[in-house]
């Protein structure tokens, strides 16, 4: 069964089976939450703590007796719920953001605030109550986000391109230049990675001795 047909799946811990139906919007962002944390968590004991946190929410399973079920039916469970509620949809907004820069989160920042925010967005944006916008399936809820985030990117790129700061003055052409207002790393296009060239180089610059190539041993 592929998971394009999944809805729920069975997971057989302490020889008991729990059913575990496909998440919606709400529930969906409080796990992603707690994966977060297994992803940051600085130590293995940390990792395993929120790894337990995880399962225990999304199977309604008190920790303490998740602490003593063999740590490969863990595992496996956990794989099973992160498959059955993966975005079916590659969406461009969940495209992973390479960066070597640390996250610094925000004074206003606290566990749970992700929820609210998206509440805030769906509700200014359509008016929807709280009790529908956490009903939402998955991939409405991602698709929407990134409708809205789209048009407000394109309304500031609007908005700026009335101001004087879009432009400037150059010298060397004696033109006015535009400078678009730059946009998130989701709207940019991914660019394949450049087949890397092999070239053969000249033999003084072999090192001295006995070179090893793979299977091969050549004498210099």
């Amino acid at each position: 069964m592929t998971r394009l047909l999944l809805h729920n799946v069975e997971i057989t811990l302490a020889n008991t089976v729990y059913t575990v139906e496909r998440f919606k919007f709400r529930r969906w962002l409080e796990l992603e939450e707690i994966r977060y944390l297994i992803y940051k968590a600085a130590d293995r004991l940390e990792a395993v703590k929120h790894l337990l946190a995880y399962i225990s929410a999304a199977i309604d399973i008190p920790v303490d007796k998740l602490e003593h079920i063999y740590w490969f039916d863990i595992y496996q469970a956990y794989a099973q719920i992160v498959f059955l509620n993966t975005p079916r949809i590659q969406f461009p907004i969940l495209r992973p953001i390479s960066s070597s820069k640390e996250v610094v989160e925000e004074i206003w920042e606290y566990p749970g605030r992700i929820w609210y925010y998206w509440v805030h967005v769906f509700a200014q944006s359509y008016g929807w109550s709280i009790l529908q916008i956490a009903d939402l399936p998955i991939e409405d809820a991602i698709g929407l986000i990134q409708e809205i985030l789209l048009d407000k990117q394109l309304t500031k790129e609007w908005e700026w391109s009335l101001t004087e700061l879009a432009y400037s003055y150059n010298s060397s052409t004696n033109k006015t230049e535009f400078h678009p207002l730059d946009r998130p790393s989701w709207m940019k296009r991914v660019e394949e990675p450049k087949e890397t060239k092999i070239k053969k180089i000249p033999r003084y610059f072999m090192p001295v001795g006995i070179i090893y190539r793979g299977e091969k041993t050549v004498q210099e």
